[in-house]
């Protein structure tokens, strides 16, 4: 399956443009910026909230949390731009410093020095005193000793600045060792000082922020106006970027399609753009012009042959799946489990499939045997397909995926990448797989004799 232009899909979906499928606050052009940003009405709630934060008087320190590739990044930078239209651009000075790039070998020189050019150089420019910036900066003394002269200078003069100070911290999360993040935090608040002037912000993941220790957790508490960053429509989103430069583009990924990439990449919208964007490279086009509707369910069944090529889901037509030679039990027991939890009842519905249906297929009768269960059970365990507790089997959200394509789309697309790699199995496993099984009706009808 090779690589598909994308190109090739432009007059098809009316693109005059590619649009951006990455974090658009890699653009610094405001315009662009601005025009592919999605601001929906939870997250002008959460702009409102700044706002009136930022307008108050006294400390405005606080931290924004958020999932994993949410947007957190992009936010504060869409923020910075809108402080700069903004009343408020009167009284903030609004700027980013990357916690990824403190050395932490040497952490406190790092911050400092990260704290002088990205956040007191843009402070004393905006300001007008740019020159004293350089005086002071050029001066042959220690970095906190530079710092503590921007102090000095702005008590002096603080009438003149008119406004304050904001610090973020971001990608705090990108510090993986919890004493180095402590030994940051405690230096990021000692070198920005505690007056007014000089407020301190945090960026990080809502899930690190809940595993660090009490220790690091009072730490933080320093930072004491929580900001939560709310889940943004992926759909939306695309929607927003094709139509910046596209009047009247197609949006070829459905919503349905958005939100089944999102929840598998754990609501990273970074991560769920770049499998959207593989999407694209790996679906052939048409032969003509279709709808928008006839597009999106052609990339919704596509979107299998992305996802097993770029691993996300696994391929169960393997030889690590194949425990019972020549036969799918694995792919069976992925559906049934959709339908029936308890292991005595999964055992007899896969049998009956074995026996039944798909043993047609082989010479004589075909009998699943109770102790060929266990074995493949523990590999859907150990591939997170499936969860066991309590008695109870469960598929996860990543085996949902792959039962959520038709039984022929995902059979076939698995032979077109497995079939050369099975060299042992001959046709009569895939000729099986062709066939369309209900297996709702066979946990039904199983359910029935029971009850009779």
């Amino acid at each position: 399956m090779k690589i598909v232009d994308s190109k090739k899909w432009h007059s098809i979906l009316k693109w005059d443009y590619m649009p951006n499928f990455q974090t658009c606050h890699r653009n610094n052009a405001d315009e662009s910026f601005e025009a592919e940003y999605y601001e929906d009405i939870e997250i002008t709630h959460l702009l409102n909230n700044v706002f009136d934060l930022l307008k108050s008087e006294g400390s405005s320190n606080a931290r924004l949390t958020g999932k994993m590739g949410s947007g957190k990044t992009t936010f504060l930078h869409y923020l910075k731009r809108i402080i700069s239209k903004k009343v408020i651009a009167d009284k903030v000075c609004f700027t980013i410093i990357r916690a990824g790039r403190v050395d932490t070998d040497d952490y406190k020189e790092s911050l400092r020095g990260l704290i002088i050019q990205k956040s007191f150089k843009v402070f004393f420019k905006d300001a007008g005193y740019e020159d004293d910036f350089n005086r002071i900066n050029e001066q042959p003394i220690k970095r906190q000793e530079k710092i503590n002269k921007f102090f000095d200078f702005y008590g002096n003069k603080s009438n003149l600045f008119k406004k304050s100070l904001i610090v973020v911290l971001d990608d705090m999360d990108t510090v993986k060792d919890e004493n180095d993040i402590k030994n940051i935090i405690v230096s990021f608040k000692s070198i920005c000082g505690s007056g007014q002037a000089i407020n301190k912000w945090v960026s990080l993941r809502e899930t690190t922020f809940k595993s660090y220790s009490e220790e690091l957790h009072n730490e933080l508490t320093f930072f004491q106006q929580p900001f939560i960053l709310p889940q943004v429509s992926l759909f939306d989103i695309v929607n927003k970027r094709i139509s910046y430069k596209n009047t009247n583009g197609i949006n070829p990924f459905s919503d349905d399609l958005c939100k089944k990439i999102l929840k598998l990449k754990n609501g990273s919208i970074r991560d769920a753009l770049g499998i959207l964007n593989m999407i694209l490279h790996y679906t052939n086009p048409p032969q003509k012009n279709q709808s928008e509707a006839i597009i999106q369910n052609w990339f919704e069944k596509s979107a299998i042959t992305t996802l097993l090529k770029q691993n996300e889901v696994p391929n169960i037509h393997t030889e690590e799946f194949i425990t019972v030679f020549n036969y799918p039990i694995a792919y069976d027991l992925l559906h049934i489990i959709q339908f029936t939890h308890v292991k005595s009842h999964i055992f007899s519905i896969t049998g009956k499939i074995a026996t039944y249906y798909r043993g047609q297929d082989f010479d004589g009768i075909f009998r699943l045997l109770e102790n060929q269960l266990d074995p493949i059970l523990n590999i859907l365990l150990s591939n997170n397909l499936i969860t066991f507790q309590h008695d109870i089997y469960k598929l996860t959200y990543k085996a949902k995926i792959i039962v959520s394509f038709s039984q022929e789309h995902y059979n076939k697309t698995c032979e077109a990448i497995s079939k050369n790699d099975l060299e042992d199995m001959d046709d009569s496993y895939w000729g099986t797989l062709s066939k369309q099984i209900n297996y709702k009706k066979y946990v039904e009808d199983i359910n029935i004799n029971r009850t009779e």
